[in-house]
């Protein structure tokens, strides 16, 4: 199937599925910490066949954490990959 067409039918779906859920849920109250936002959110990107990743990435706070950046930019130190890498960032930000 191209991609077109799956994004079209991935559309339909979550339609379909928006409508089902405001059928079911008009009689009822709905609450006001949003989790229905979220929970039908869920189900519309697992029904388009994505996945829910969550991902843990290190803490600048924490204590150890600037001695390990120091760490790793000294292994880095005088790479050609430095050289990449700091051209990118002035020409960027």
């Amino acid at each position: 199937m191209p991609a077109f067409a799956l994004r079209i039918a991935c559309r339909k779906l979550e339609y379909r599925n928006r409508l089902k859920f405001y059928r079911r849920a008009m009689p009822y109250t709905v609450s006001p910490n949003g989790n229905h936002r979220s929970r039908r959110y869920r189900v519309n990107r697992r029904s388009c066949g994505m996945k829910l990743l969550r991902v843990w990435v290190p803490d600048p706070s924490a204590p150890r954490f600037r001695e390990e950046a120091r760490r790793k930019a000294n292994i880095l130190r005088g790479c050609p990959e430095q050289e990449e890498a700091l051209d990118f960032i002035e020409e960027n930000f």
